[in-house]
């Protein structure tokens, strides 16, 4: 299974660390940050609107590098997401974070829906993933519980968490959300409508 990592000018550089032995691609600013973490790079994709392309060209051959069209108002993680799963990717993790501002956090959760391939979001709390209708094993990954939201909608089932859940329904504008925690080494979601974003969080 080929999975990429993709840094972005708001990754961790903590959680990049855990996947220097990844494939790791960097976009925009985040090439220098992939760069100071001591990964190899795979490739560096970049409109080179905020990146200078000779400093890049003195570190990666000019193989290595992509330049990609910005357009106002275009998804780029999505975009750029999109391109690796055309280049063989068959998962890629997208380093970046939620608290820069609404149009970004929207823009990241479409994006795990939206995408050709398996995606999932990772910052220093939390790892969000989207799962469509179908079973599906989630395991603890050293985070210590986990929220499900509807995206939009959905109806689910659990099995093998605290609080055992069947056919609920929960929907992205409700106030409800299920707010769990993991007996044991892996659960069992069962998406029976709909899909869902389940957020695998550390506790603060």
């Amino acid at each position: 299974m080929k999975r990429m990592i993709l840094v972005t000018p708001n990754a961790s550089l903590d959680v990049l660390n855990k996947y220097l032995d990844s494939e790791i691609i960097g976009l925009d600013e985040g090439i220098d940050i992939a760069r100071s973490s001591g990964a190899r790079i795979s490739l560096a994709v970049s409109s080179f609107k905020n990146v200078d392309l000779q400093h890049v060209l003195t570190f990666l051959p000019k193989e290595k590098v992509v330049r990609y069209s910005d357009n106002r108002g275009e998804n780029v993680n999505l975009k750029v997401i999109n391109f690796l799963f055309s280049q063989g990717a068959d998962e890629v993790v997208l380093l970046d974070k939620l608290d820069s501002g609404f149009k970004h956090y929207r823009e990241i959760l479409l994006t795990l829906k939206e995408a050709k391939g398996a995606v999932s979001f990772q910052d220093d709390i939390n790892l969000i993933n989207y799962y469509a209708k179908g079973s599906h094993i989630i395991s603890k990954q050293g985070y210590d519980r986990f929220y499900v939201v509807g995206f939009p909608s959905a109806v689910i089932s659990m099995e093998h968490v605290s609080t055992p859940v069947r056919n609920i329904r929960l929907n992205f504008t409700d106030s409800k959300a299920i707010d769990n925690t993991l007996l044991e080494r892996v659960a069992v979601l069962k998406v029976n409508e709909g899909g869902v974003l389940l957020v695998l969080a550390k506790n603060a």
